[in-house]
């Protein structure tokens, strides 16, 4: 499908910028333009929040919490529940950004849930596991807070997009192979599953057309795992992405609870995404795909304007007030 007509608008707007330009005013008013919604999003969600400071491994970690603002209950008075993990390439993004607040906001509102934001540690004050510890330690602190929260411990989802998937996989890779307790189900937006990876050249040639502000290339991809990783010797890195296990990849993700994966039509890490989905069915786990046609990497950035961003909610919404739907999935 062809990109979005609304991005295609302005792509000549980022033409010959890339990141390193990002504080040039000129380069960030064009990236403003890049960024302007289409008419007809809804305003985001009402929500009750609150932040708490968690102690975790190497470095404390806060968390949002956001509950509906009448307080109610679903169904059988226990509500959803989601551990919810923002992108930015490892260093970058906060709680107030759209794919964090906006993401968090909007599946309270579908679905009478909790969910519980992540604000984990940044590269270059960190680098693993540092925030790999802390999205485990806000995925056990949720289930400890489980009656308090009103959400069923054994209920919980946790999810994540970009670097935020990358977390919230290699978190759940611990969990399991730690024989402790598990995410009922993952939802993985645009992930970045592995360290490197084989470009697809069907997709490079799509890519193509998109400037170079929003492409990950093999040397962006290697400088921003790479960055993630660091460099200490005795650090242990085989939960940090499935291609590290020494085991294989299909062994990297054996046990793991279903998923529900969402990629971006362009978007050059969707390769790493359908790459981790044919590993967990290779290695009978269930798993979900939805391709989001016509966007780009990011696009729970975006506003509920964009159908597809409308469409990824709803079905990141279905899976958290029901991680059974994806028992059986393997479509």
């Amino acid at each position: 499908m062809p990109l979005h007509p609304h991005l295609a608008e302005r792509l000549p707007a980022l033409a010959g910028l890339d990141w390193t330009m990002i504080e040039d005013p000129a380069a960030r008013a064009a990236f403003a333009t890049w960024e302007e919604e289409p008419p007809g999003g809804r305003p985001l969600p009402a929500a009750a929040t609150r932040e708490v400071t968690l102690s975790a491994p190497g470095r404390d970690v806060r968390v949002r919490v956001y509950e509906p603002e009448d307080g109610g209950a679903a169904s059988g008075g226990v509500r959803p529940g989601l551990v919810w993990v923002h992108g930015g390439a490892f260093m970058g993004g906060d709680l107030d950004m759209p794919e964090a607040d906006g993401v968090a906001r909007e599946i309270v509102a579908r679905t009478g849930g909790v969910v519980v934001s992540v604000d984990y540690s940044l590269v270059p004050a960190v680098t693993f596991p540092v925030p790999h510890r802390q999205v485990m330690r806000a995925f056990t602190w949720t289930r400890e807070q489980a009656a308090e929260l009103g959400i069923a411990p054994d209920r919980i989802v946790l999810g994540g997009a970009s670097a935020g998937g990358a977390l919230s996989l290699s978190a759940a890779r611990e969990l399991v192979a730690s024989g402790g307790p598990a995410p009922a189900a993952l939802v993985l937006a645009y992930p970045v599953a592995h360290a490197a990876w084989e470009l697809d050249p069907e997709l490079q040639a799509r890519m193509a057309e998109l400037p170079r502000m929003l492409r990950f290339l093999p040397t962006d991809t290697t400088m921003i795992t790479g960055n993630y990783l660091g460099t200490d010797p005795d650090v242990d890195r085989r939960f940090a992405f499935v291609d590290l296990d020494p085991a294989g990849p299909r062994a990297a993700v054996a046990g793991l609870p279903p998923s529900l994966v969402l990629t971006c039509e362009y978007d050059d890490l969707r390769t790493s995404a359908e790459l981790f989905a044919r590993a967990a069915r290779a290695a009978g786990r269930p798993v979900r795909t939805r391709l989001c046609e016509g966007m780009v990497h990011g696009h729970l950035n975006r506003t509920t304007a964009f159908a597809e961003v409308d469409a990824s909610l709803d079905e990141i919404a279905r899976v958290v007030r029901d991680p059974d739907v994806l028992a059986d999935d393997g479509s």
